[in-house]
């Protein structure tokens, strides 16, 4: 399987890492491998490394050009700070999460590192017990009122409407 990352995730590659590999086509199943080649030129228009893994396909379910998820150990689980995926905000090469300061809506610009399903670890921009909104994220800008929702995630508030 052949597959992309951003740069910089070069220096954590090694040939060997363990590579898993899910696809909404075949729904409760994983196929594991280890990757096999890294290709030693950056794109340079996209600024990607490609990358091959070997798979164990043995009855051929996995097909040539199948779109799937690649989940690469990059060894080590770290502790770090982690926020829900559906509260990232990519805008160009940047991640940005809108954290709750005040009761209001502070955009602050994250480092994010790895991903675990539906969470997403922060390096850098977060600290432990902030608060960040995971919905409504484009009706929002620095200042805006935010409430918390019941299962504890923050969202822009209701405003009353005509009557």
């Amino acid at each position: 399987m052949d597959f992309r990352l951003p740069e910089s995730h070069l220096s954590r590659l090694r040939k060997g890492q363990s590579v898993e590999v899910t696809t909404d086509a075949l729904p409760g199943q994983a196929f594991k491998g280890a990757l096999d080649a890294i290709d030693p030129l950056i794109d340079a228009s996209g600024r990607a490394i490609s990358l091959r893994a070997r798979l164990a396909n043995p009855e051929l379910k996995l097909r040539p050009g199948m779109f799937v998820r690649v989940r690469l150990a990059f060894g080590g689980e770290r502790l770090g700070l982690t926020v829900p995926e559906e509260a990232l905000v990519p805008a160009g090469n940047d991640n940005f999460v809108f954290k709750v300061d005040d009761g209001k809506a502070l955009r602050v610009k994250v480092k994010i590192g790895q991903r675990n399903g539906a969470s997403v670890e922060i390096e850098e921009g977060l600290k432990a017990g902030d608060e960040v909104v995971t919905a409504g994220q484009l009706k929002l800008r620095d200042g805006v009122p935010v409430r918390t929702a019941a299962g504890g995630a923050a969202s822009p508030e209701a405003k009353p409407g005509p009557k």
